[in-house]
């Protein structure tokens, strides 16, 4: 199959790294033509993103288990197979990931299928840098979003064992109070038997029969 042109840089800006403390996140970017992995690298850098670069789906898995991604730029025609069983893969395995599909494939039944796989965005080559630009920081601001729900989830989740926790501890002391309670009751009832059966009763063997 016929490689499509590579991207257009994004006019007036300079295709210069941005520095590296002032990188957002990593970004995998899976593609097996060699002039397209450059182009997306060095756009990736220059817009503050760290950048993972490989050629085939194989790569990619070894590179997604080294760690966590912020968004995915995957080609669908890969020598090994095909792009889109990667999104199915890195969405069961990290949630957060934000997969754009970048493919010359612009067919309806491809976009279709690679949307219903999970894919952020389709973008068909060759892409203008600028439309790439914008989808990697629609992507990016998603993966956002993403990350802080799956944040808020855990905090609620952790609230809610905390608080089931003291629900039961205060279940066990509010049963133990009842215990208590029912020991004393018992033993007031006890006291105010023997006291009206030794106004009752003229001798300590009265009251011993009239006890036992």
């Amino acid at each position: 199959m016929a490689k499509a042109a590579a991207c257009v840089p994004v006019k007036g800006l300079p295709l210069e790294e941005a520095p590296a403390q002032t990188l957002k996140a990593s970004v995998l970017v899976v593609e097996d033509e060699g002039s397209q992995r450059t182009f997306l690298e060095r756009l990736l850098r220059q817009q503050g993103y760290a950048c993972v670069c490989t050629a085939s789906c194989e790569e990619g898995r070894q590179q997604f288990a080294k760690g966590r991604f912020a968004l995915g730029l995957i080609d669908l025609g890969l020598p090994d197979g095909s792009g889109l069983s990667l999104i199915a893969e890195f969405a069961a395995q990290d949630p957060c990931l934000v997969p754009i599909v970048l493919t010359g494939d612009g067919s309806a039944e491809a976009i279709i299928g690679t949307m219903r796989a999970g894919a952020f965005d389709y973008l068909t080559k060759p892409v203008d840098a600028t439309t790439l630009v914008a989808a990697i920081a629609r992507g990016y601001s998603h993966h956002t979003v993403r990350q802080e729900r799956e944040q808020y989830m855990a905090l609620l989740l952790e609230e809610k064992a905390q608080l089931e926790a003291r629900v039961k501890a205060a279940t066990a002391d509010i049963r133990q109070y009842a215990t208590a309670c029912e020991t004393s009751n018992n033993r007031l009832r006890t006291l105010l038997s023997l006291t009206q059966l030794s106004a009752s009763c003229s001798s300590d063997e009265m009251l011993m029969r009239a006890t036992y």
